[in-house]
């Protein structure tokens, strides 16, 4: 690691947890991703086997508009 942009050794360590966090989150955003992507995939065969058509573009929807506006259905 390069020195940090930050001043004296107390900048350094700041610097050092700062890039660890960053690539936790990093790391965990790719796996949120590769659970949607598993679960989305579940969803469909789930649907194919039982003979119900799946509604995913209209679950996800939902599920977005409920996240951003903090209410159900819109």
């Amino acid at each position: 690691m390069d020195r940090a942009p930050l001043k004296g050794e107390l900048g350094d360590s700041v610097h050092a947890v700062l890039c660890r966090a960053g690539y936790n989150i990093r790391w965990l955003l790719r796996m949120i991703a590769k659970k949607v992507l598993f679960l989305r995939r579940l969803y469909s065969r789930l649907c194919e086997v039982t003979g119900v058509w799946a509604h995913w573009l209209q679950i996800s929807r939902s599920i977005v508009c409920a996240a951003t506006t903090g209410s159900g259905r819109q």
